[in-house]
C-alpha cells in the first residue's frame, strides 16, 4: 500500500490545465473531452511514470517554449531570440546552449515539436519574426500609472518604511 507522501515523488509533467481533468476524475466526474489537460490520475495512482512527453508554455505573444525531461528551449519571436537548456545538468537555467553548435540538433528536434503543438492548439504565432524588435530593454520615459496606492503593491501591503514593527513582548522581572 502506498501512502500520500508517495505521490509528491513522482517527476512528470504537468500543467496547470491538468487540474481539472485530475480533479474530476478524482470525484467521480466526465472532463470535457477538448480541454487541454491531462489527467494525472494515472501517475498519482503508479499505473504509469508520466502522461505527456513535452510540455508546451506560451506568454502572450512574446515567448513560446517547450520542454521536456531533459531539454527546455525558450522561443522570443519577436526578437527572434532563443534559448536551450539542458535542465539534468542546468535544473535552474542558468546556462543557455542554443549559441552552441553542438545542440543543433536538440534545438531542430524541439523547434519542430513546437510547431507541430502549435499547429494542434491552433497557435498562430510565428516562430521567427521577418522584422524583429531590438532586443533591448528600453525604459518608460514616465512613472507608468497604477491603482494601487502603495506605488505598485498590492492594496493592503504597505511599502517597507511604513510597514508596522511587530511588537515585542517583554518578561517582567
Amino acid at each position: 500500500s502506498r501512502g500520500l507522501g508517495d505521490v509528491y515523488k513522482r517527476q512528470a509533467l504537468a500543467y496547470l490545465h491538468d487540474l481539472f481533468p485530475t480533479l474530476s476524475e478524482l470525484v467521480g466526474a466526465k472532463a470535457p473531452e477538448k480541454i487541454d489537460g491531462l489527467s494525472l490520475v494515472p501517475i498519482i495512482s503508479g499505473k504509469v511514470v508520466k502522461v505527456r512527453d513535452s510540455l508546451v508554455t506560451a506568454y502572450a505573444n512574446t515567448q513560446r517554449s517547450i520542454r521536456d525531461d531533459q531539454w527546455h528551449l525558450i522561443r522570443f519571436p519577436q526578437i527572434n531570440r532563443q534559448m536551450l537548456f539542458d535542465l539534468r545538468l542546468d535544473p535552474n537555467e542558468t546556462n543557455d546552449l542554443a549559441s552552441d553548435p553542438r545542440y543543433s540538433g536538440e534545438i531542430g528536434r524541439l523547434s519542430i515539436a513546437l510547431k507541430a503543438e502549435q499547429q494542434r492548439l491552433g497557435d498562430t504565432l510565428p516562430l521567427v519574426a521577418k522584422i524583429p524588435k531590438p532586443a533591448v530593454f528600453i525604459a518608460p520615459k514616465e512613472k507608468l500609472p497604477t491603482p494601487y496606492p502603495a506605488g505598485g503593491l498590492a492594496p493592503g501591503i504597505a511599502p517597507e518604511p511604513n510597514r508596522p514593527k511587530p511588537a515585542v513582548k517583554s518578561e517582567a522581572r
